[in-house]
């Protein structure tokens, strides 16, 4: 099926949200989390390594899905992803680097805001993909581009959990809690729209596609029930586990639909895959990616001087 070979672009585009989710959610999360310079300072350093080259996975999928289907090659939608991951990692990075300086309550809120917006329009920018008409605006992308923003806000609540010493890791698990069940929600109404707008097109087994959907919500609740039991090193896990599963049900949708309603040509996605560039993104991804979360698996709390200001 023509499908599977458009599945390489969009399983980079899965990869970029997966391995980017902690650095999102942590920017998304910080002013509420933190109560004073010192603790947005500490959140501040769970963006560590900085740049990771997670970026080049985006940029990858980007031009792969350029090369396969010359009609989205270019298109205002890519350029928007592109420009708004790209702003992202600058801003997370002199934050990492410039903490001293950009810890504060209020850079924390500008930050926030900025990662609400960028989350929201680019998700609005990847539901176009599964329109026929490529529309940006639909109940489907609406919904889809709200429940991006709350499970990075999640992914980055869990992993604060996980990496940053308490009062502050136990607010971090407090979000993720407290935010959950409207994440699941969320999740299951933006599966029924996808499954009314793209379940005519898709063309991998429903049964494999609904038991992704299952899965991720098990998953889920695995997650919620160990971080509210204080695993949350069993729930960043789950948590993983179930953004990938959730994210598997969107990608495959998207492949499916634009092989039928885009032309597609393989021989120009395997020149990509083949020329210097694809190889040098492709490998740059790869060995930046694993070097990056080598570290953060590893990396010791986040630890900060805390001062009771009630």
């Amino acid at each position: 099926m023509i499908s599977n070979t458009l599945l390489l672009p969009f399983i980079c585009f899965g990869v970029y949200l997966l391995l980017e989710a902690a650095d999102w959610g942590v920017s998304l999360a910080a002013p509420y989390v933190s109560r004073n310079d010192e603790e947005c300072k500490a959140t501040l350093g769970l963006l560590k390594p900085g740049w990771d080259g997670n970026e080049l996975w985006l940029f990858f999928g980007l031009l792969s899905l350029g090369a396969s289907a010359p009609s989205l090659a270019g298109s205002t939608q890519g350029m928007i992803l592109a420009v708004l991951a790209v702003l992202g990692a600058v801003l997370r990075l002199a934050g990492c680097f410039a903490k001293a300086a950009l810890g504060k309550k209020t850079i924390a809120r500008l930050v926030s805001s900025f990662s609400v917006f960028a989350l929201f329009l680019m998700s609005l920018a990847g539901s176009s993909f599964l329109q026929e008409g490529g529309s940006m605006v639909s109940a489907f992308g609406i919904l889809f581009a709200i429940w991006m923003v709350l499970e990075m806000f999640q992914m980055g609540s869990i992993y604060g959990a996980c990496k940053v010493v308490n009062p502050l890791g136990e607010r971090f698990r407090a979000s993720f809690l407290v935010t959950g069940i409207l994440s699941l929600v969320l999740f299951l109404i933006s599966f029924g729209l996808l499954y009314v707008n793209v379940g005519d097109v898709y063309q991998y087994n429903t049964l494999t596609w609904l038991a992704m959907a299952g899965g991720s919500v098990v998953f889920f609740l695995v997650a919620f029930v160990s971080t509210r039991m204080r695993h949350v090193a069993v729930g960043l896990v789950a948590s993983y586990i179930s953004c990938a599963l959730a994210l598997l049900v969107f990608l495959t949708a998207g492949a499916s639909a634009v092989a039928v309603h885009h032309s597609v040509e393989l021989t120009a996605l395997q020149q990509f895959q083949d020329s210097t560039l694809g190889m040098a993104l492709l490998g740059g991804g790869v060995i930046l990616s694993l070097a990056s979360f080598a570290y953060r698996v590893l990396r010791k709390k986040e630890e900060y001087v805390w001062d009771d200001h009630v």
